[in-house]
């Protein structure tokens, strides 16, 4: 393909790892971020009041879904204004054979 490279990037992650005192949560916050215990607590308690009475995220598995998805949207509209600034082509998709695809990505 005259040098080009191609790749993939899959995001997941459980509900369970989403929720304001998930250990996952506390991880961002404590090892990569670096935030002191308090502003811990401060932002959890905010990020929490946000998924339970802002957003209603905790009532169901779709509402965290969607909005996840969201916010997966926004990241992915940078992502692809960064690499048309750096000359890289790049182009997202939906609606392929998940099934498919995972076996692919398996071997």
């Amino acid at each position: 393909m005259n040098g080009a490279s191609h790749f993939m990037i899959i995001l997941a992650r459980k509900k369970a790892d989403t929720v304001a005192d998930a250990d996952y949560i506390t991880h961002i916050m404590k090892d990569i971020k670096h935030m002191p215990e308090d502003v811990q607590n401060m932002m959890r308690g905010a990020y929490g009041n946000f998924q339970t009475n802002d957003f209603k995220l905790i009532d169901s598995d779709r509402a965290m879904f969607d909005w996840a998805s969201k916010q997966t949207y926004i990241a992915l509209g940078n992502m692809l204004t960064m690499a048309a600034m750096l000359g890289v082509d790049s182009c997202p998709i939906e609606g392929f054979n998940i099934e498919k695809v995972e076996e692919i990505l398996s071997l």
